[in-house]
């Protein structure tokens, strides 16, 4: 027997120190009326002590064999109070029960502890008190077999005190610890607990429940342990433990809360803390072997309708989850591989929060924290990570005036060792409506990927999907109304792309190995044209590199119009195109102004075209084909005049082909215009124009060709 509970009573001091020899020992001492004792004992070292004082009384004791004792002493002094009764069966091998009911000035209610022990070294310590007026019951039922220890404690207290019901039935080495103290007015504790298998523990406390508390703990297997608190309002605990080794805390601090927890496996633990969470419910589901799951929601009285859901089904797996002064927030945590962290953090936030958790491979880490501004039900945040491979870290922040965001990573099962992270932050302003951000990072196959997004402003969206290894992409959005696509295939390549203050559409495709793509763009809504931004790059091959700027200008309104290019699925200026297949392409393009629209084509080998377009209505498009192909176009206005200008096309076939364009200028209401066709090897062509009203055609077609133009003011 592990612990042994001898209650501070003369009687049962008397009778605890009897002699192991006495044959039969008992001692009734009653006063009042309708009192009644009955005392049967068998056997060695029986000792029955019982000691009545109060009215409408009744004790039953039956002991047979071994070491058997037993005190009573039930007293009422009260008005009222019908009927404490009590009746001990004690059946052989030292069993011990220690039984006291009390009541002071009590107008109502029934005291009932009825106790049965069986076999081995069984002990069982029932203690009921209730005190003060218009007060009400206890009941506590008992039953014991193989060695197991119980003591159960009900102490009601104050005015309009009831109802606190304690049944503890048990096998195996098992033993029970029940107290419940209730202190105001419909105050209503239950605590049942079942225990069958070997070595287990269990602690139930309920204390000053103001209403309705209720504790179910039921355990099979073996070595398992249940410590359930509630303190403070309604709340009910379910605890069911049938494996082996497991452990579970569970406290609950107003108000109409629920925790379930279902375990099963091995060696397994749950902490479940709900403290002021109103409405809150918590089900946590373990089985397979050393899962840990930690839930903490609602301290300082601040949470309301929050939900949990945990199911570990693997091995090895941990789940912490802390929601605390947001409302209306939901967590779901499935874990079903091996060696899985996941960390889900609702603090602080608002309103409305959704995180969705699913691990079915193995040695995976996600973490989301949301504590966001988010605005209502209309408008909640939501946050989503899926861990299907091996070794993967998914991390989503959805924080500061984040309102009405969704963020999504899918790892698949082919993902090793790969890393995906989201950052998400609303607009500037507290309390302005959903800024309904959107993030989707998806990695298929392959090893140590990473890819990054971060978002700030409203109606924002960013896409990057990554299958191969050795990828990685780093995204980051300001403004409003952006749009990011980001595909990544195969080995080494490197993506990054900035959007800042408006439109901007930026879509990247690579497949191959060391292929690097850069797009910078800062564009402000143009006013005239709608969108001042966009990219496109679309790389096949190895070796390739795309580097793309763009900063915007807002054009004076009324100053003219552009159909734009079409990126993505939006029409966009200024917007780029760049698509490159083959080996060792270099794509360099710098646009700063307004309506710049560049469509870039390379496919070969060791191609190189630099692009640089200033200002005014420009637009250049160039095509090379084959190998050794260079190209650099450069267009530029100081000063913006809007009055539209310069356009320059090249296309290039063969080999070992170089054209040049630079068109600077186009002072006056200018217009400058370059055309190029060479087919053929060895050409080159360069022309130059500064002035206005510029026009250059060139047309070579055959091989070892050679073209210069030069033009300055006036123009061909």
């Amino acid at each position: 027997m592990k612990i042994r509970y001898y209650l501070a009573c003369s009687a049962l001091a008397l009778a605890s120190t009897a002699p192991a020899f006495a044959q039969s020992t008992s001692t009734v001492d009653q006063t009042g009326s309708d009192l009644s004792a009955g005392v049967g004992q068998t056997g060695a070292g029986n000792v029955s002590e019982i000691d009545q004082d109060g009215t409408g009384l009744g004790a039953d004791v039956t002991q047979n064999g071994d070491d058997n004792l037993s005190g009573i002493i039930q007293t009422d002094d009260s008005a009222d109070l019908l009927d404490p009764s009590a009746v001990v069966d004690q059946q052989g091998n030292g069993n011990e029960s220690n039984l006291v009911q009390s009541s002071t000035g009590n107008t109502g209610g029934t005291m009932t502890a009825n106790l049965t022990q069986n076999f081995d070294d069984n002990f069982s310590a029932v203690v009921q008190t209730s005190l003060g007026a218009t007060g009400g019951s206890a009941d506590a039922d008992v039953v014991q077999s193989n060695g197991a220890a119980s003591s159960v404690t009900q102490t009601l207290k104050g005015a309009n005190n009831y109802n606190a019901t304690a049944i503890v039935t048990q096998d195996g080495l098992s033993e029970s610890f029940i107290t419940q103290t209730l202190d105001n007015g419909n105050a209503n504790a239950d605590a049942t607990v079942s225990q069958t298998g070997d070595d287990h523990f269990s602690d139930v406390t309920q204390t000053n429940t103001g209403g309705n508390a209720s504790a179910f703990v039921t355990q099979t297997g073996g070595d398992n342990s249940s410590d359930v608190d509630q303190i403070g309002g309604s709340g009910t605990a379910n605890v069911t433990q049938t494996g082996t080794g497991g452990t579970s805390t569970i406290t609950q601090d107003r108000f109409s809360l629920t925790a379930t927890l279902n375990q099963g496996g091995t060696d397994n633990n749950s902490d479940i803390i709900q403290d002021g969470a109103f409405s809150s419910r918590t089900t946590v589901n373990q089985s397979g072997a050393l899962n840990n799951s930690f839930v903490q929601q609602g301290p300082d009285n601040n949470g309301v309708d929050l939900d949990v859901v945990v199911n570990q089904t693997g091995d090895n797996n941990a789940s912490t989850i802390n929601q605390n002064r947001v409302s209306r927030a939901d967590v779901n945590i499935t874990q079903g591989g091996n060696g899985n962290t996941s960390f889900v953090d609702q603090l602080d936030g608002g309103d409305t929060m959704f995180a969705d958790v699913v691990q079915s491979g193995d040695g995976n880490i996600a973490e989301i924290a949301q504590s966001g501004d988010a605005g209502g039900g209309a408008s909640p945040n939501d946050a989503d990570i899926t861990q299907l491979g091996t070794g993967n870290f998914g991390g989503i922040a959805q924080t500061d005036n984040s309102r009405g965001d969704t963020a999504s990573i899918l790892q698949q099962a082919g993902a090793q060792n790969s890393n995906a992270l989201i950052f998400q932050t609303g607009d500037a302003t507290s309390g302005n409506p959903a800024s309904l951000n959107t993030a989707l990072i998806e990695q298929d196959n392959g090893t140590g990927n990473f890819a990054t997004t971060s978002q700030a402003g409203t109606n924002n969206d960013a896409n990057v999907f990554q299958n191969g290894s050795g990828n990685t992409s780093t995204t980051t959005q300001s403004g409003a109304d952006g749009v990011i696509d980001v595909d990544q295939n195969s080995g080494d390549s490197s993506s990054t792309v900035t959007q800042a203050q408006g439109p901007a559409v930026a879509v990247v495709s690579q497949t191959g190995t060391n292929q690097t793509s850069v797009i910078d763009q800062n564009s402000p809504e143009d006013l005239v044209f709608g969108f001042a931004a966009g990219a496109q790059v679309t790389q096949s091959g190895a070796d390739n590199i795309s580097n793309i700027l763009q900063t915007g200008t807002t054009p004076v309104p009324g100053s003219g119009s552009s159909s734009g290019l079409t990126i993505g699925g939006f029409t966009s200026s200024p917007g780029v195109f760049v698509n490159q297949s083959g080996t060792a392409n270099v794509a360099d393009i710098d646009q700063t102004g307004f309506t710049n629209i560049g469509q870039l084509f390379q496919s070969g080998s060791q191609n190189d075209l630099t692009l640089l377009q200033d200002g005014e209505d420009t637009q250049a498009v160039a095509f090379q084909n084959g190998t050794m192909n260079t190209n650099e176009i450069i267009q530029s206005v100081t000063l913006p005049t809007f009055s539209g200008g310069a356009l320059v096309i090249s296309l290039q076939f063969g080999t070992g082909n170089d054209s040049t364009v630079l068109q600077n200028g186009f002072s006056d209401g200018v217009f400058s215009r370059t055309d190029i066709t060479q087919n053929g090897m060895n050409n080159q062509s360069d022309v130059t124009q500064s002035g206005t009203n510029d026009l250059a055609f060139v047309d070579q077609i055959g091989s070892r060709n050679m073209s210069t133009v030069t033009q300055n003011v006036g123009g061909l």
